[in-house]
C-alpha cells in the first residue's frame, strides 16, 4: 500500500517538475532566463523527485513487492 502511495507521489512530483521546466525553458527562449542557470525552486523540486525515488527504491529493497 505504501508503495502505491510513493509511486503516486513520485508521479505527481515529476509532473510538477515537467511543468516548471517547460515554463522556465519558455522564459529562456524569450531571453528572460539563462539556460545554464535553472531557478532554485526547480533545482529543489528535482531534488525532491530524486529523494522520493530513493525512498521508493529503499522501500522496495526492504519489502520487495509480491
Amino acid at each position: 500500500m505504501f508503495d502505491a502511495i510513493m509511486q503516486g507521489e513520485v508521479a505527481e512530483l515529476e509532473e510538477l517538475v515537467a511543468s516548471t521546466e517547460k515554463r522556465w525553458l519558455r522564459r529562456c527562449e524569450r531571453g528572460i532566463d539563462a539556460v545554464d542557470r535553472p531557478p532554485e525552486s526547480l533545482v529543489r523540486m528535482r531534488g525532491r523527485v530524486l529523494e522520493a525515488r530513493a525512498l521508493l527504491d529503499a522501500l522496495r529493497a526492504r519489502f520487495p513487492p509480491e
